[in-house]
C-alpha cells in the first residue's frame, strides 16, 4: 500500500509539473507576446499629400523598419484610445490640417519617448514633449530619403551606424541566363574581392532537366566564390493571385534548391509584398528582406496593419552611373544591384565604377539571415551556412559530377537514376526519434513492474 501511494504521489507531481510548465509557455506567449515586444507605431491621416503622386507611407514605413522592430500602422481617423507608452517610437504622417482628435492628443501629450513628425506642423504645439524630431519634407528625392534614413536609423541603432552595411547583388539571374556569362560575372566579383548576393527566381517546374542540373552547378560556384543565394519573389501583374498557389510554388522552388545544394538565405520582394496580408505568413519564414521599389505601388491605405519585425531590411537601388552620384554617400542597409544580363564588358564597366567610388562591399555573412520552409531550416552567419544546424558551407566548387557521386555513390553513379529527395533524411530522424520514444517509456515500465515485485517479495 505504503509503494502504491508513493507512486501515485510520484505520478500526480510529474502531472502537476508537466501542466506548470506547458501552461507557463501559453501564458508567457498570451501575455507577453505583444506588450512587451519591440516596436515603433506609425499614425498617418493620408498616404499621400493631395495632389502627389509620392507614396509617403510607404516611404515612412520602409524607413521604420530599418529599426529592426514590428511595426503598427494606423490611421487617424481609426485611431479608438490605443496605450501609446509601449511604442519605442512613433513616427507621424500628418499632410493635411485638423487630423487630430482630443483622445490621440492627450495620449500623444503623455508620451514621452522619440517622436518623428513628417509634414503638416500646424498642430504639432500641443506637445509637452521635447523628443520631437520635425521633418517637414514630403518629397522624398534619393538624397532626401536616405538623409531622412540615416538620421533615423543613427536614432535607433547607433551602434551599427557606422559600419557602413552597403552590399552588393548580382540581379536577375535565372535559368535562360547565359550561363558562361555569368560564370565570368562571378569570377571579377571575386578579382575584386566582392562578397554578394546573387538573386535567383524560384524553380518549380522541370527541376530534373539537364538545364537545372547545369545551372544549379554554376550557382553552387557562386556559393563558393562569395556567394550568398537570394530568393526573389515575382511581380505580380494580377494582384488578385490566389495566395495559396503562389505560395506552395515558391515553397517548392526553395526545397528544389536544397536538393541540389544550393541554399537561399533571404527572400527579395517588391515593396508592395509588405502589404498583402495574404502573403505574410510566407514572408515570415525568413527574418532578412531584400526590398525593390514599386514605382506601382497604389492606393496604401487602411484603418490598421501591422508587419512582422525583420532582422534585416535591406533596400536593394539599381546602379546606373549616370543617376547614382549620391552612392558616395550611402550608408546603411543598402545592396547596390547591378544586371547579370548586362554584356560582360558592361558588367566590368559598372563593377569598375563602383569600386572607384571606393564603396566598401560588406560581407553578406555578417548579417545573420535566416529562412525556415518545412522542416528544412537555413541559417547563414560569420560561421558559414547550415542546414538544421549542420554546416554546409561550400569552400570548393562542387561540380556536377561530384554531386552525383555524392547523391548515387561510385556503383551506381551511371545506373541508378532515383531521383533522391534530401528532405527523406528528417523523416527517418523523426521517425527514429518517435521510436526511442517510445522504447524508454516501455523500459520506464517495465523497470517500475520489477521494482514493484522486488518491494512485495
Amino acid at each position: 500500500m505504503i509503494y502504491k501511494n508513493n507512486l501515485f504521489k510520484h505520478i500526480v507531481l510529474i502531472l502537476i509539473l508537466v501542466f506548470i510548465f506547458i501552461n507557463s509557455l501559453c501564458f508567457t506567449n498570451l501575455t507577453y507576446g505583444d506588450e512587451y515586444e519591440d516596436k515603433v507605431l506609425i499614425l498617418y491621416d493620408s498616404y499621400k499629400q493631395y495632389g502627389n503622386k509620392e507614396n509617403i507611407l510607404n516611404n515612412i514605413t520602409k524607413i521604420a523598419l530599418s529599426t529592426g522592430m514590428k511595426v503598427d500602422i494606423i490611421k487617424l481617423k481609426a485611431y479608438r484610445g490605443k496605450d501609446l507608452s509601449g511604442y519605442k517610437g512613433i513616427f507621424i504622417l500628418c499632410s493635411t490640417k485638423n487630423s487630430f482628435n482630443n483622445s490621440i492628443k492627450n495620449n500623444l501629450y503623455n508620451y514621452n519617448k522619440q517622436i518623428f513628425w513628417f509634414g503638416e506642423d500646424s498642430e504639432i504645439n500641443f506637445f509637452k514633449n521635447n523628443s520631437i524630431e520635425y521633418i517637414h519634407h514630403l518629397e522624398f528625392n534619393e538624397d532626401k530619403y536616405r538623409e531622412i534614413y540615416n538620421l533615423i536609423y543613427n536614432f535607433f541603432k547607433k551602434e551599427d551606424y557606422y559600419k557602413n552595411k552597403v552590399y552588393f547583388c548580382l540581379d536577375e539571374v535565372t535559368p535562360f541566363n547565359d550561363l558562361n556569362v555569368l560564370i565570368e560575372e562571378i569570377n571579377y566579383l571575386k578579382e575584386w574581392g566582392i562578397p554578394f548576393f546573387i538573386q535567383v527566381t524560384p524553380v518549380f517546374e522541370n527541376k530534373n532537366l539537364p538545364a537545372m542540373n547545369r545551372f544549379t552547378e554554376v550557382l553552387r560556384y557562386a556559393q563558393s566564390n562569395g556567394g550568398e543565394i537570394v530568393l526573389t519573389m515575382p511581380y505580380l501583374d494580377n494582384l488578385n493571385i490566389k495566395k495559396d498557389i503562389l505560395t506552395k510554388k515558391i515553397e517548392e522552388g526553395f526545397l528544389n534548391y536544397i536538393d541540389y545544394w544550393v541554399y537561399p538565405i533571404a527572400f527579395s520582394i517588391p515593396d508592395y509584398w509588405l502589404y498583402r496580408e495574404d502573403f505574410k505568413s510566407l514572408l515570415e519564414k525568413s527574418n532578412t528582406l531584400l526590398l525593390s521599389s514599386s514605382n506601382d505601388l497604389k492606393v496604401l491605405e487602411f484603418d490598421s496593419y501591422s508587419i512582422f519585425d525583420y532582422k534585416n531590411i535591406i533596400e536593394k537601388v539599381s546602379f546606373d552611373n549616370e543617376k547614382n552620384r549620391f552612392f558616395n554617400e550611402l550608408s546603411n542597409n543598402v545592396a547596390i544591384s547591378v544586371s547579370s544580363k548586362l554584356s560582360f564588358d558592361d558588367f566590368k564597366k559598372s563593377v569598375s565604377i563602383l569600386k572607384n567610388r571606393d564603396i566598401d562591399f560588406k560581407s553578406t555573412y555578417s548579417i545573420n539571415s535566416n529562412i525556415k520552409i518545412e522542416n528544412m531550416n537555413i541559417i547563414s552567419n560569420q560561421q558559414g551556412i547550415f542546414l538544421n544546424n549542420k554546416n554546409v558551407s561550400q569552400s570548393r566548387f562542387i561540380d556536377n559530377k561530384e554531386y552525383m557521386y555524392s547523391l548515387y555513390g561510385e556503383q551506381n553513379e551511371n545506373n541508378n537514376k532515383v531521383n533522391i529527395n534530401l528532405r527523406l533524411t528528417n523523416k527517418i530522424l523523426e521517425i527514429s526519434t518517435f521510436v526511442v520514444v517510445i522504447i524508454f517509456i516501455i523500459i520506464v515500465l517495465i523497470s517500475i513492474k520489477i521494482d514493484r515485485r522486488k518491494f512485495f517479495k
